[in-house]
């Protein structure tokens, strides 16, 4: 069997690159044959030429439709039939591609992706969307062609959670959680320093103004604290560099700017995990939050915007366990308030809480039950097509 991943622009520290990443060593390690196709020639792509994987290039672009009427933004339906023209030119180029090294199944690694499922109607060979956001919820994204694509009798959808598979029903459809840890990991839990942590990119779907009006509000509550806030992530783009300006003139306001750290993309995430005195994911609506079990898996509490996948994580702990295995909240006062408790709670009383989460990560997220889920999956719709 031999498949073709279509991936979109992602960097190799994005969840869903890092999610794909994942089945792909897999993949290799069980000798499956792979194609893997990019937007681009950037970080994901030179790490997989680099690695020796057979990845090509081409212009692939995101299927998003613009949100305002055409005479109030001409432009953007302008740039938008440019970008489709371009993706047709790149479905083109995988369908040839396809052919030539006879490829059984092609898996887009994204829903906002259409250039894979094209290409497989022309070839007639079954196609994989690979559903990892809400879309509209999460990053209020218009994608009308996504009701087609779904409902195809060539299409078969793997949701990561129980939470998108309602929101974007599918006529073939799996739920495959992502993969985080190797099976064999052990549960170290490391001594705690005085921070707490906050790791995602930089920028408003992610919830992290909410983070810093809590850790404002945290502040002004326990004045004698010392307690620190390290924010890991991106801010290289526009939206982003403008989101952090305006926090930083909240956090100037509040005459707190030197508490909190800026750190910027790190490769040791794990560690500030491990010291922390809690990760937060604020993200007002996560589409799965593999930030979260990551933390778990690092013997650190986790604090979750009790919506979306972080509240299905936070479900499966409790019916697993029996208890929660992490902090939820839905205000900032709530946020703020789990703060300060953790902060005046002796550690120690939290340890069954992060054993909870532990045993929930290890049943549920491992990478061995992911690519074991996934290629059960491929037999079962390679037997449909036979």
């Amino acid at each position: 069997m031999k498949t073709a991943f279509i991936l979109n622009d992602g960097k190799p520290s994005e969840g869903s690159i890092k999610s794909f990443l994942t089945l792909l060593k897999y993949f290799s390690s069980k000798n499956t044959e792979t194609v893997i196709i990019t937007p681009n020639k950037k970080e994901t792509y030179k790490l997989l030429l680099q690695s020796g994987y057979n990845v090509v290039s081409y212009p692939l672009r995101h299927n998003i439709y613009p949100t305002e009427s055409l005479f109030k933004a001409p432009l953007k339906y302008i740039k938008y039939f440019y970008r489709r023209g371009l993706d047709l030119y790149a479905s083109a180029k995988i369908a040839i591609r396809c052919k030539k090294e006879h490829v059984d199944i092609i898996h887009s690694n994204s829903s906002v992706l259409t250039a894979g499922f094209r290409a497989s109607n022309w070839l007639k060979i079954p196609h994989i969307t690979h559903i990892r956001e809400y879309g509209d919820l999460d990053f209020s994204m218009n994608l009308p062609h996504l009701q087609h694509q779904l409902t195809s009798d060539n299409n078969y959808s793997i949701a990561i959670t129980k939470g998108i598979a309602t929101h974007r029903p599918s006529k073939n459809q799996k739920i495959i959680y992502n993969g985080i840890i190797e099976p064999n990991r052990i549960l170290n839990i490391q001594k705690k320093e005085d921070f707490f942590l906050y790791a995602g990119r930089i920028e408003y779907s992610k919830g992290i103004d909410i983070l810093i009006d809590a850790f404002i509000e945290f502040c002004k509550k326990n004045p004698d604290s010392k307690t620190m806030l390290k924010i890991t992530g991106d801010y290289n783009t526009e939206s982003s560099i403008n989101l952090r300006s305006e926090l930083l003139d909240k956090l100037s306001e509040a005459n707190i700017s030197d508490r909190v750290i800026w750190l910027g993309n790190r490769s040791d995430i794990s560690d500030f995990m491990a010291h922390a005195l809690a990760t937060i994911i604020p993200s007002r609506f996560e589409a799965f939050g593999r930030v979260m079990p990551e933390a778990i898996s690092n013997g650190c509490i986790v604090i979750g915007k009790n919506t979306g996948g972080t509240k299905e994580q936070f479900d499966n702990g409790l019916k697993l366990c029996g208890h929660e295995i992490g902090f939820r909240f839905d205000t900032v006062k709530e946020l703020s308030e789990i703060m300060t408790k953790i902060v005046n709670t002796d550690f120690n009383e939290f340890t069954s809480m992060i054993h909870g989460g532990f045993h929930t990560v290890m049943q549920l997220y491992t990478n061995s039950s992911y690519y074991n889920s996934v290629i059960e999956y491929y037999n079962e719709i390679i037997k449909c097509h036979d």
